[in-house]
């Protein structure tokens, strides 16, 4: 069975077949405008993804060092974490290289990739930021870093990212964990699992 304009049925779809020349005057500017929207819509409500690779070398002239460098994502609040490398005990200057994938959430069409940079290095402890240029397309940059002399100034990720350190610091507390085997259990407290 078939309809036509202006043809009302209770018939499911599989039984009607489109009519030529039956959209009303105006119609198909309306379809398209339609579909103009939908895409510009889902354009914005996408969710933006990229590959963020930072290399780079750390320096702290006559003094043994540690430092720790992660690599972020830029949100209003709770920044995203993406990766971190760590050094203790080196001296003078070392090399890292951090990487990860960034993502950005719905309405943004870029994301605002950022380091934090904790370090000892003639201090008991400090934290400084390094912001790149937003991106919507993968990013490789070099950025080299002398703790003793430079401008970094703090920001506020350094908080989460010294909470992030404790955390990971207290979670590992009393705990040595080598492939799949781990010491310091009290193994008399569980007789016969072991």
């Amino acid at each position: 069975m078939t309809a036509s304009c202006g043809t009302k049925t209770g018939l499911a779809l599989s039984h009607f077949r489109i009519v030529p020349n039956c959209v009303p005057k105006g119609g198909e500017l309306h379809m398209k405008l339609s579909l103009l929207v939908a895409a510009v819509i889902s354009g914005c409500l996408c969710e933006n993804t990229v590959n963020v690779r930072i290399d780079g070398k750390v320096t702290c002239s006559d003094s043994e060092f540690n430092y720790r460098v992660k690599l972020w994502e830029e949100d209003k609040s709770n920044h995203d974490f993406i990766a971190e490398e760590k050094a203790e005990g080196a001296e003078e200057e070392d090399y890292y290289s951090i990487g990860g994938r960034a993502h950005d959430g719905w309405f943004e069409s870029y994301v605002e990739p950022f380091m934090t940079i904790e370090y000892t290095c003639g201090k008991k402890h400090e934290c400084v930021c390094k912001f790149f240029k937003h991106t919507n397309v993968d990013l490789t940059e070099t950025f080299n870093i002398d703790l003793k002399h430079h401008t970094y100034k703090r920001c506020d990720a350094c908080s989460q990212a010294e909470e992030r350190t404790h955390r990971q610091k207290s979670d590992n507390d009393g705990w040595t964990v080598v492939g799949a085997i781990v010491d310091n259990i009290d193994y008399s407290s569980h007789p016969g699992c072991f």
